[in-house]
């Protein structure tokens, strides 16, 4: 027993699950709306590690660890489990020089290259979850397989923003 924020936590109990919600809507209402994805957004990715790490197979220890210390340090997570779109037309062994795949593995990890899109707040994170999404079809290569936690200060990471929506705002944001 330490001390962390309940969203943090898997509840256990009704009571517990309206006291999650109740801290969701304090952190919310702290931010007035500015951030859109919350340290509590993906504090239930860490949850659901915690509640059944043996769903993770051979993994269930790096289940547990990260759920230990995603709830002992409050880390903020983000994902990323979008392809970028490029031509979806094409198989994935068409495009796969883009797409998040493996390059080499080591003792330490895995080298991986590509990109993925929509990593939203991932500038303001600790950590970025990769993963892929159920509706896109990798075909049988398991290099593209792939969930990851990858630290946003690791080396070769990159984040390119998108354009602003300011420009069009004045012409798109009014009723007149």
């Amino acid at each position: 027993g330490g001390y962390t924020h309940k969203f943090f936590r898997y509840a256990r109990s009704p009571e517990e699950m309206r006291q999650q919600r109740d801290a969701i809507a304090d952190w919310s209402r702290q931010s007035y709306g500015w951030m859109g994805r919350t340290p509590d957004y993906k504090a239930a990715f860490g949850c659901a590690l915690g509640a059944y790490p043996e769903f993770y197979g051979q993994f269930a220890d790096n289940a547990r660890h990260w759920y230990k210390r995603i709830q002992e340090t409050g880390l903020y997570f983000n994902h990323a489990i979008v392809n970028p779109p490029i031509d979806r037309h094409k198989p994935v062994n068409e495009v796969k020089d883009v797409y998040i795949q493996v390059e080499k593995e080591t003792d330490a990890g895995i080298i991986v290259s590509g990109a993925k899109v929509v990593a939203t707040n991932s500038a303001l994170t600790h950590y970025n979850f990769i993963g892929f999404g159920s509706a896109q079809v990798m075909g049988d290569n398991p290099d593209f397989a792939l969930m990851f936690v990858a630290p946003m200060d690791a080396e070769g990471v990159k984040l390119i923003s998108r354009a602003s929506y300011e420009l069009v705002a004045g012409a798109t944001g009014s009723p007149f």
